[in-house]
């Protein structure tokens, strides 16, 4: 995975898992930005549910990712645009 350069968002959504899926990514050279990390049993007012409007941050924070990844990314044509 170390190799592939992977940059991945995760949402624990408060639960009792958070912190195990990001140290593991990271331990193998991923990038990780982690959301919702603390433990909270009331899961922040919102419930454990993977409803839209729960999973709206996440999609929100994937997005702005991509983003920024797109304008930093080389302005240049890809190599197979040459051989057509």
């Amino acid at each position: 995975m170390s190799t592939a350069k992977l940059s991945v968002v995760t949402d624990a959504l408060h639960g009792c898992g958070a912190g195990y899926l990001d140290h593991a990514l990271t331990a193998h050279g991923v990038s990780v930005q982690a959301m919702r990390t603390d433990r909270d049993v009331l899961f922040d007012g919102s419930g454990p549910d993977v409803s839209e409007e729960n999973l709206r941050p996440l999609r929100d924070a994937v997005l702005a990712k991509n983003r920024c990844r797109s304008r930093h990314r080389w302005r240049r044509r890809p190599f197979w645009h040459s051989r057509l």
